[in-house]
């Protein structure tokens, strides 16, 4: 059923974009199928069953993507259980693209204080990867520090960008065009 899932989740060639809509949807509903399975509930505590699937993150960060854009809430859900599921696994830390995807998310709700210390906790975890990881960190937690109103911060924060990418235009512009929507998933 997950294979399933996860193969009616992705895009085909030939097929129409309302048969991709319907596709995601059977996706989602197959996914949703899946975590009810696994998942049996003793109390308050979740118990996982099935070969561990329910401790399989790329599970849950699949739905998560299924749920963007259609429900804040159950794209936070799933994000933040892959990001339990990491903690359990990893000890490495966590994973800043996880922490940068719920940071998204609390900040597309409007709790920006919440998303800062998201952002924060991504760039500091980031910092061992990639930068082209921590540019799009970076840019979001600037965005966020403009929605706090903290403009010595985002300035701070864009100078610093700017000065590894100094053709990150985004980074440029949206000092001086702010528009919440622009925050950056990372994949």
């Amino acid at each position: 059923m997950i294979m399933l899932a996860s193969l009616r989740a992705h895009p085909r060639r030939g097929v129409s974009s309302a048969d991709a809509v319907n596709e995601k949807l059977r996706a989602r509903d197959l996914f949703e199928r899946v975590v009810k399975e696994i998942q049996i509930t003793d109390g308050d505590e979740k118990q996982r069953t099935v070969r561990g699937l329910g401790d399989d993150i790329d599970l849950w960060v699949e739905l998560a993507r299924l749920w963007e854009g259609d429900s804040l809430e159950k794209t936070a859900r799933a994000f933040k259980e892959a990001l339990r599921i990491n903690k359990d696994k990893s000890c490495e830390g966590d994973d800043p693209r996880l922490l940068n995807n719920l940071a998204a998310l609390r900040h597309l709700e409007g709790d920006a204080t919440e998303a800062r210390r998201l952002y924060e906790d991504a760039i500091t975890s980031a910092a061992k990867g990639g930068e082209e990881l921590s540019t799009s960190i970076l840019y979001n937690l600037a965005r966020c520090y403009e929605d706090l109103r903290e403009a010595t911060m985002a300035k701070e924060a864009y100078d610093k960008l700017l000065a590894r990418h100094p053709e990150y235009i985004d980074g440029e512009l949206t000092f001086l065009f702010s528009a919440p929507e622009m925050t950056c998933f990372v994949r």
